[in-house]
């Protein structure tokens, strides 16, 4: 299907221009979360161009974006960061279902089923489900 993982990622909308990064670290040192990464931004880029696809979707790293998109506004080369980590956590999701991992797959469901119900989170009913 893909050549490589890079290519996986390229083919979803906003990954069109990850090979377009120069590793310059704006986006590291403009996140939020980046201090709670083992895989920082700029080392998820680095490793999707180095096709370390399951070392990337088994990173929880994924998870603690806070989707506030100032890695995008900042980059220079206007790169879709944000978009990029939905990519990811949609594609590790997937792979969560394949292997039949019930705790990511159920709380990104419950997470997804949320948002597509009320439009918005509701952190009390997510716990609950």
């Amino acid at each position: 299907m893909f050549k490589d993982f890079t290519s996986e990622v390229m083919s979803y909308p906003g990954g069109e221009k990850i090979t377009a990064c120069l590793q310059c670290g704006t986006c590291t040192g403009s996140c939020p979360t980046s201090h709670a990464m083992k895989y920082t931004p700029r080392r998820l880029i680095s490793l999707i161009r180095a096709n370390q696809r399951d070392k990337v979707l088994e990173s929880l790293d994924i998870w603690k974006c806070a989707s506030c998109y100032t890695c995008t506004a900042r980059c220079p080369r206007g790169i879709k960061f944000t978009d990029i980590m939905y990519i990811l956590k949609n594609l590790a999701w997937k792979e969560q279902l394949k292997k039949g991992d019930k705790n990511i797959a159920g709380f990104y469901s419950a997470f997804q089923d949320l948002i597509e119900k009320r439009g918005r989170m509701n952190e009390t009913e997510l716990v609950m489900r």
